[in-house]
């Protein structure tokens, strides 16, 4: 369960960091995930 936890909570932050990342500037893309 931990791990499956983890691998979730990964996957949300990395998937959040990308979004800022492509593009900081635009709020428009926030509703895309």
């Amino acid at each position: 369960m931990r791990l499956r936890w983890s691998l979730v909570f990964t996957i949300q932050i990395a998937d959040f960091a990308r979004l800022h990342l492509v593009n900081p500037t635009s709020s428009s893309l926030s509703g895309y995930g």
